[in-house]
């Protein structure tokens, strides 16, 4: 090769690799612009904590390759993020796509996890868990699972006002309770819905379930 193409295809190549670097920074920046649309802001220093807190969490057991994109936190404490991983191997590999939302609770509870995937059920289903089927209201879709470590812990699910929200989810959303950690999860790329319905619901889910705590509590102290 002569030299002067050898140098020209070194300066092509670090042009190119120029490019995808402000291309990433482009990326980058637009998402943190989109993500500030609904109150949302970067939370890179946290990353590694947050999935050292979610490594039991029954998604993030699944399948292999798995990584956290990036993560943003919402003035209130919940943080969202997508998160990826693959199944299969070589002609048959599969990416799938996650978008995360979480909220700390109050309390330490049991494990719980509440879903209509198989899939999951199916990986969660420990010795110890307990598994049935969510009472349906009517009108409502029917083919809802709780999973739990504590029934007694987890009498809210029951409740016909939490039971009725739950079933009023989308079909393919699945929650889950991890030590503190109230978590919900959908399936595919981060979008506008992502940004806002996900974590509105899990402030939701969050708040039904104090709600019924404090309501027993009341119950329990008038009846001493």
């Amino acid at each position: 090769m002569r030299p002067g193409l050898f140098i020209a295809g070194i300066g092509l190549a670090a042009v190119a690799a120029a490019s995808v670097v402000l291309l990433r920074r482009r990326d980058e920046s637009h998402r943190r612009e989109h993500a500030a649309q609904f109150g949302w802001k970067p939370a890179n220093d946290l990353e590694n904590e947050l999935q050292d807190r979610l490594r039991g969490l029954t998604l993030m057991q699944v399948g292999h390759s798995r990584c956290v994109e990036f993560v943003f936190r919402a003035d209130d404490g919940l943080y969202l993020f997508p998160y990826l991983c693959e199944t299969g191997v070589e002609r048959r590999r599969q990416l799938h796509r996650w978008v995360v939302a979480v909220a700390e609770m109050p309390h330490q509870r049991s494990f719980a996890l509440i879903s209509s995937q198989a899939w999951l059920m199916a990986a969660a289903h420990l010795p110890g868990r307990t598994r049935k089927s969510l009472s349906a209201t009517s009108g409502s879709s029917a083919g809802l699972t709780v999973l739990v470590e504590d029934e007694q812990d987890w009498k809210a699910l029951q409740s016909p006002a939490v039971s009725e929200w739950l079933h009023g989810q989308p079909a393919t959303r699945s929650w889950e309770c991890h030590g503190n950690l109230l978590v919900g999860y959908d399936p595919g790329p981060i979008s506008d819905a992502g940004f806002r319905d996900l974590p509105n619901d899990l402030r939701q889910f969050r708040q039904l379930l104090r709600s019924h705590a404090e309501a027993r509590s009341l119950t329990s102290a008038g009846s001493v």
